[in-house]
């Protein structure tokens, strides 16, 4: 991922980078123009999941994105009773409100 100075808009580097949480990364960044010369500190953190996990972890909970919790429920070919089990479930995990 490419994060460009506010200032001058050239390149950051990465200088280094803490994990505080699974779900945060708190970015040292350095503008790579000498003549700048800025330095921060930025944020990135998850928002939404597109495509659920294979082996999700019960601690993370990273919400479902709208369109994909329902792309998803429209690809399964399940019975109604199942569907309706599955809207539970995935409204349950990610915090939506799939119908």
């Amino acid at each position: 991922m490419r994060i460009d100075c506010p200032h001058c808009q050239q390149k950051c580097r990465t200088r280094s980078s803490y994990r505080p949480t699974r779900e945060l990364h708190k970015l040292y960044l350095e503008c790579t123009s000498e003549i700048c010369g800025w330095r921060g500190i930025a944020v990135s953190f998850f928002t939404a999941t597109t495509t659920p996990s294979l082996t999700p972890d019960p601690l993370i909970r990273i919400p479902m994105d709208t369109a994909s919790a329902r792309r998803l429920i429209g690809q399964l070919a399940i019975d109604p009773v199942g569907r309706k089990l599955l809207l539970e479930q995935i409204n349950e995990q990610f915090g939506t409100n799939a119908q």
